[in-house]
């Protein structure tokens, strides 16, 4: 009877949205559905719109955009249909609002990351539990990005030559966090030394980066600003949660080599706040400038480590994976018109714990 009802439930399968997420469309909008079925019982997905066909998926990955303009003001139904061998259909839907006559002069998305310490019992929190202030003024969160949607994840490693000795100590901390994260959570993964270069692609594939990491060799000077810059560049489009992860041995020293990006610790402060990019920093040895990493952290919302062992390496990392468990996107429309920095106030309706975020945040026309 047990064996029967676990087929059962592996049978009905799970069809659910990634994106778009909220209650309010307009323009080009990204769509990204996942389920649990296997591709080879899958026939096709097809996704409706108040009843239209408007895009036919034959097998995974089921992400595209899609054009909503076309549709009128007002309520929208969006309808997903995965079609199976076996002759059970799963179905996903969203409804909401929609506006087709939307400018992005007149109407910006803000996301504010928002990390909650919870002071006792952890709970999830709702988009009504948050309060949320820009320049003074009271503002009315469009939807909120909880836990249970996907993390874009960036690692920036240190890989200049010093870093030879402690690369085992740090794969064994980047894989005890990659065990923390969800199934649909994006990682990705870029390295430094006197260039930047890709070391694993964004990739739900965690076994993947676990076998790439063992393939890197460290070699040549320390481009950190240049590091962290690509990073947040890397993060600043993404409608994710998401979060930047440095690790380093040293201060930003090429040693005579080019610097190709030319950015320093401002450019990279100044970008992180503007894109609302939260960065952890983890600096291992005593060449390291904690004032530097503590910077980089505090101004986007992110935290500081200043390592001394490979005990507290492997801690740090399992820090970082437990709040990023707990990190909020909160999301709202914005009809400030001036280019510039706006202070953000946030806090929590019952006293839940403490906040950290990016106090502010620059829009640019």
């Amino acid at each position: 009877m047990l064996v029967m009802l676990l087929s059962a439930c592996l049978a009905a399968g799970k069809l659910q949205f990634i994106e778009p997420v909220g209650e309010r469309f307009a323009g080009m909008t990204r769509f990204h559905l996942t389920c649990d079925v296997p591709d080879d019982e899958i026939l096709g997905l097809e996704v409706f719109v108040n009843g239209q066909s408007v895009h036919y998926f034959e097998s995974p990955p089921f992400e595209t955009e899609l054009d909503l303009s076309r549709f009128p003001e007002g309520e929208l139904h969006i309808r997903a249909v995965l079609s199976r061998f076996s002759g059970k259909d799963l179905v996903a839907e969203r409804k909401g609002q929609n506006h087709p006559h939307f400018f992005e002069e007149d109407v910006r998305l803000i996301q504010v990351p928002v990390k909650v310490a919870f002071s006792g019992e952890v709970r999830e929190l709702k988009a009504e539990d948050f309060q949320l202030r820009e320049n003074g003024v009271p503002q009315k969160l469009t939807y909120l990005l909880s836990e249970e949607h996907p993390l874009h994840l960036v690692l920036a490693v240190d890989y200049s030559g010093s870093m030879e000795s402690r690369l085992p100590v740090l794969v064994r901390g980047i894989w005890q966090l990659l065990d923390q994260l969800k199934e649909h959570d994006r990682v990705q993964m870029i390295g430094f030394n006197h260039r930047v270069f890709e070391v694993f692609e964004t990739d739900t594939d965690k076994e993947a980066l676990r076998t790439r990491l063992l393939r890197i060799r460290a070699d040549g000077a320390t481009n950190l600003y240049g590091g962290v810059w690509s990073g947040v560049k890397l993060l600043s489009q993404s409608n994710l949660r998401r979060a930047l992860v440095v690790f380093t041995d040293g201060k930003h020293d090429l040693d005579g080599e080019e610097d190709v990006y030319g950015k320093g610790l401002k450019d990279c402060v100044d970008l992180a706040s503007r894109a609302g990019v939260p960065i952890y920093t983890m600096g291992v040895g005593s060449s390291v400038d904690p004032d530097v990493l503590q910077e980089l952290s505090m101004l986007s919302g992110g935290k500081s480590f200043v390592l001394k062992s490979s005990q507290q390496i492997r801690k740090a990392f399992a820090v970082v994976g437990h709040e990023l468990r707990h990190q909020y996107l909160l999301c709202y429309h914005t009809r400030s018109t001036f280019s510039g920095w706006h202070d953000i106030e946030v806090k929590i309706q019952a006293d839940a714990g403490l906040l950290r975020y990016p106090q502010r945040l620059y829009f640019q026309q």
